[in-house]
């Protein structure tokens, strides 16, 4: 069944064409079917207002992929330039708008949600993971580079961002001409694509749980932390796609889906939103890319939260801040570290900007298994021009360790974190 791509496989791998150009291809190539239409206005009631816009993004496979969308402008908008653009799986409801437009408040600036992505359920009622791996199956098995369904996700992305440029131009004063884009699980993987496909007008993005990147490192690396893969991702280990993007024939595959392959796009910057407890991830996970990818690039850990990032203020209150300095209101933070083993861990944490507060968070788990640990904090003080966090090793077991620094973006905390370490006992 897969004797076909795995010749294209050999052929394209003697060749130069791993370079990965399908998405690009895919992502440019015009579509008449593209268009949109305002369909509704409203007036919020804390001020404000919401506009509904219809878009047709394009053809896929011959399915139209259409998409509810909404512009959200605050009361007394400063910075109607650069469009805060998130990308959800459906549309949002009443309470998911009302706090978009807090948002929204908060930043002083539009937000357009772009919902639908992907257009699902398809193929038989497949949605979500299970239409993903099927497309990447479907890719494999006939050499057909338009299989993905990350590429017409991201080209729905790209639209939306030209439906916001367009309607603006038309109704505002001064129109949107530049994103910072976020999303959330397979919509943060969309975000690193969106960057990677259009970085010239896109200031940041801020993807959230999706501490994948590098697919056949991360592969090895759940295996190597728990035995074995993660059950959330059951839909690809049904069809033996892990283990098949870890050898030579699927890192065709690897080659186009992993936005690890473009990192050297990825120029703009970049805050990965993690929750400590994420079933689908190792906790170190970011080890596995974070140092290969271009300045500058940021981490925030939410601790004690899952794939639904519990603690979601920390992760607003950082997407606050980091919009703020993309867009040229603030500066964003150098924040540097180092460990060191001795007889305690320590943790070397350095500012160029002076935090309001330094937290060392800390868990324990019998293996190097942390989806079940909880995370407590104790507050650092400076010492000699930075912060030192100390950690016991563990007499059995293991123990994780990050720090998060907050800092004051326009009156609001921004938390940001270094890396996290895991160590076993010391021998």
């Amino acid at each position: 069944m897969k004797t076909l791509a795995f010749v294209l496989v050999g052929l394209l791998m003697a060749g130069t064409f791993v370079s990965a150009q399908p998405i690009f291809d895919y992502v440019n190539r015009p579509d008449a079917s593209y268009g949109w239409e305002k369909t509704d206005e409203t007036v919020l009631a804390g001020g404000g207002s919401v506009t509904h816009l219809k878009m047709t993004s394009q053809v896929w496979r011959d399915i139209t992929w259409t998409h509810r969308m909404q512009v959200v402008t605050p009361p007394g908008m400063q910075y109607p330039e650069t469009a805060l653009l998130v990308i959800t799986g459906g549309t949002v409801n009443a309470n998911e708008l009302s706090q978009i437009a807090t948002i929204a408040g908060l930043i002083s600036a539009p937000i357009a949600v772009l919902g639908d992505i992907p257009n699902q359920p398809l193929f038989d009622g497949l949605q979500e993971d299970a239409l993903i791996a099927f497309t990447f199956q479907n890719c494999l098995d006939t050499g057909d580079t338009t299989w993905p369904l990350l590429f017409p996700m991201t080209k729905a992305a790209v639209r939306a961002m030209d439906a916001v440029e367009q309607y603006t131009q038309r109704d505002w004063d001064t129109p949107v001409d530049s994103f910072v884009v976020t999303g959330a699980s397979k919509r943060g993987w969309t975000t690193w694509f969106t960057g990677v496909v259009a970085p010239e007008r896109i200031k940041g993005i801020a993807p959230m749980v999706y501490d994948n990147l590098n697919l056949a490192a991360q592969m090895r690396h759940q295996v190597a932390t728990w035995g074995d893969y993660s059950a959330m991702i059951h839909d690809y280990t049904e069809l033996d796609l892990p283990d098949l993007i870890t050898t030579d024939e699927g890192s065709w595959l690897t080659s186009m889906v992993d936005p690890y392959t473009y990192r050297a796009r990825a120029v703009m910057p970049k805050l990965s939103i993690m929750g400590t407890n994420d079933p689908y991830w190792p906790l170190d996970a970011a080890s596995q890319y974070s140092a290969d990818m271009p300045s500058p690039n940021y981490l925030l850990y939410v601790p004690n939260s899952g794939h639904g990032l519990d603690d979601f203020m920390r992760a607003i209150m950082g997407q606050a801040g980091f919009f703020a300095a993309c867009t040229g209101r603030a500066d964003m933070p150098d924040l540097q570290w180092t460990y060191e083993h001795g007889r305690h861990l320590r943790l070397h944490v350095t500012s160029d900007l002076q935090p309001v507060q330094v937290l060392q968070w800390t868990a324990s788990a019998p293996t190097r298994d942390f989806r079940s640990a909880e995370w407590s904090s104790i507050e650092l003080q400076p010492v000699r021009g930075g912060y030192l966090a100390r950690m016991q090793y563990p007499t059995e077991g293991y123990r994780a360790i990050f720090v998060e620094a907050n800092y004051d973006i326009e009156g609001r905390h921004m938390p940001l974190s270094t890396g996290v370490t895991i160590v076993g006992p010391r021998d």
